[in-house]
């Protein structure tokens, strides 16, 4: 940063500005008590500048002016220098406008902790790059949280997968010899814990991104989801066959969740945990579950029980703990959150179900 940009931005500990003199106010005292730096990079000199509590963040003192490379070697783990200094080349470069990368570091030699840095390019008149400019925050307890997480899965995934896989065998094996509507109801409840495991770990393990997008036909993602769910007696109308851009596997699982709790949850008579209770594996009251098309999305309904009218608004809310928010419906939103689009439901014409994707882009 040139002399007249460094005197300009003043002495960051005073709160007076940080970089070409950008005012912060009464930001600083905020940042003061969290665990967020504001940084500015000159891309002439390579110098960097912070504002806030750098020092416990990154190890390096409030104002202080770095080069990039300095502070590569001083704050980033070996492991991870490689991955800042090519996203940060890829910015300095004009190969994209922005930088989100994720590094290990080790602040005054204490424990190691998480950063993400994120910024965007400021450029001049000309349109080459001037600043570089964004906020670094620890998010050591965030990667805490995601290693439980990871431990929590494995233990769905291995010790209790192992037993419930012998359990069924075993009601499998009393069936052939055995004629009683006991182990049936006993096979249902099994698949049904089966069904609840794979969505614990698609939760667990899903991320709120999504990777490669392309053009994805709905119709033939509907089929597919038909297929992979136990629809008994229900049957299937697709009326689109416009493809959306979307991340093939994600899409097909937001589709599964709402066939099968159409197929489970829209049947009347049922007794379990959702909107007309839950049918045993078979018997889906004979439900209809229609995908069409709408102006910007798509529509997946049925012709069943529907869900009541106080309880639409809250489906989808963060945090709802409700009966009818199962963890398909959770797997729902995720998916839809992670596309940007977005998600409501209302009733069919039918006075089903019928939950609406908006925001799609078709190709």
């Amino acid at each position: 940063m040139s002399e007249d940009k460094q005197d300009s931005a003043g002495d960051s500990s005073t709160g007076e500005g940080v970089g070409n003199g950008r005012a912060l106010g009464g930001l600083e005292q905020v940042l003061d008590t969290t665990d967020t730096v504001v940084w500015e990079v000159d891309v002439d000199r390579l110098a960097v500048e912070y504002a806030g509590p750098a020092e416990r963040v990154t190890g390096i003192q409030p104002g202080a002016a770095t080069s990039l490379m300095e502070l590569n070697a001083r704050m980033v783990h070996p492991d991870d220098q490689l991955t800042v200094e090519n996203r940060f080349e890829a910015v300095l470069a004009g190969e994209t406008e922005a930088v989100d990368v994720e590094f290990r570091t080790r602040p005054g030699n204490g424990p190691v902790r998480w950063v993400r840095m994120q910024g965007s390019v400021e450029s001049r008149v000309d349109g080459e790059p001037a600043t570089l400019a964004g906020l670094a925050t620890d998010i050591t307890s965030l990667k805490q949280r995601e290693a439980r997480l990871d431990e929590f899965a494995g233990v769905v995934s291995h010790d209790l997968r192992n037993p419930l896989s012998v359990a069924i065998t075993r009601t499998e094996l009393a069936q052939e010899n055995t004629d009683s509507k006991h182990l049936s109801h006993a096979r249902d409840a099994l698949n049904r814990m089966e069904v609840l495991i794979d969505n614990l770990l698609t939760l667990a393990r899903a991320d709120r991104a999504v990777g490669d997008t392309e053009p994805v036909g709905v119709g033939s993602v509907a089929e597919e989801a038909w297929q992979a769910v136990d629809t008994g007696d229900a049957s299937l109308s697709v009326e689109l066959d416009r493809a959306v851009r979307a991340d093939r596997t994600r899409l097909q699982q937001l589709v599964e969740n709402l066939v099968r709790n159409a197929v489970e949850h829209g049947a009347p008579g049922g007794t379990d945990d959702s909107p007309g209770g839950h049918a045993d594996s078979g018997d889906s009251g004979g439900v209809t579950v229609r995908v069409g098309p709408l102006e910007n999305g798509f529509f997946v309904e049925d012709d069943g029980v529907g869900i009541p009218d106080q309880q639409r608004e809250a489906l989808f809310a963060r945090g709802d703990t409700s009966e009818h928010a199962g963890l398909g419906l959770r797997i729902v939103r995720q998916v839809v959150e992670a596309h940007d689009w977005s998600v409501r439901a209302t009733e069919s014409n039918a006075g089903g179900a019928r939950f609406e994707i908006t925001g799609v882009e078709f190709v």
